[in-house]
């Protein structure tokens, strides 16, 4: 359904406009940052559509970095092991507390780039009127399809979460801790969050988060 896209389509153009994802440049920019000297980096973006709901398509710009074949091993998602997913419901069990799980949304677009390189985009066809001149997009924020975006999103969670006062647990990077909610464990895999508390300190960890980022919780 046509509509159903171009609902998806705004939604994503919405998110890029809340995050500051973006910036329009001309070429010459782009001309003037590869003499610089600075790493940069050109990619093409493409709309990527999939049928959520019989009334609902998500449609998301999806840079074709990962997808070129060049360097395939330098990617990096971060996964905890199955240990600390266990370790938080053992502890969800034990404690006899719910275990609660949540779905950062739109995740890589709210995390800011590291900084070691200029990443410019080109657009989409469909983000140009017709007869407009093109330009480029310079990157702010992360984009799906960059080998470096779930790392840039794994390293603003947990900055983001530190000034909470959530600590990573040494061995086991993706579970975390918090020395203001006792015997509180949370596990992170990408932007799939998992955490049990006690009833109290749940309503607190789930409101800070909803504060920070733009989240979804089940149930």
């Amino acid at each position: 359904d046509p509509k159903l896209v171009e609902t998806g389509m705004d939604e994503e153009r919405g998110s890029f406009q809340n995050f500051g994802v973006k910036r329009n440049v001309g070429y010459e920019v782009y001309e003037a940052a590869l003499r610089s000297g600075k790493k940069v980096i050109l990619v093409k973006a493409g709309w990527v559509l999939k049928r959520k709901t019989p009334t609902r398509v998500r449609a998301r710009v999806v840079a074709k970095e990962v997808s070129d074949g060049s360097h395939p091993d330098q990617l990096y998602c971060p996964t905890p092991r199955q240990t600390a997913h266990r370790l938080v419901m053992a502890r969800s069990l034990a404690k006899k507390w719910a275990c609660r799980l949540g779905d950062v949304t739109a995740a890589f677009l709210q995390a800011e780039l590291d900084g070691e390189e200029m990443v410019f985009v080109i657009p989409p066809e469909s983000e140009f009127k017709e007869g407009e001149k093109k330009y480029l997009w310079q990157l702010e924020r992360a984009l799906y399809g960059l080998r470096k975006s779930p790392k840039n999103f794994n390293v603003h969670f947990a900055k983001t979460g530190a000034k909470r006062g959530w600590k990573r647990v040494q061995g086991e990077p993706q579970l975390f801790y918090n020395p203001r909610f006792q015997d509180a464990l949370m596990s992170v895999h990408t932007d799939d969050i998992m955490f049990t508390a006690s009833p109290k300190d749940e309503v607190v960890i789930a409101r800070e988060m909803q504060i920070d980022f733009k989240l979804k919780w089940a149930g």
